[in-house]
């Protein structure tokens, strides 16, 4: 992931991630992580459930990624 992109995730507020990023990066994460078609179970499993929807797997995934950026660049 590139830092242009690391700090638009970081500098977004929590509550817009879905509304900015699902289109773009939600879309990326969905296919370059075989969440479509169930291919990815094991991290589907790691987003609360293997039968959870792609989308909602993807948004899990942004918060995460949301998380981790905040902690590591803030404190």
């Amino acid at each position: 992931m590139h830092n242009r992109l690391k700090k638009e995730v970081m500098s977004s507020a929590e509550e817009e991630l879905i509304a900015r990023f699902n289109l773009g990066l939600g879309t990326y994460i969905r296919n370059a992580f075989g969440l479509w078609n169930y291919k990815n179970i094991d991290l589907l499993k790691a987003c609360r459930s293997e039968n959870i929807h792609p989308d909602e797997a993807s948004k899990i995934i942004l918060e995460a990624l949301w998380e981790r950026l905040q902690n590591k660049f803030i404190k």
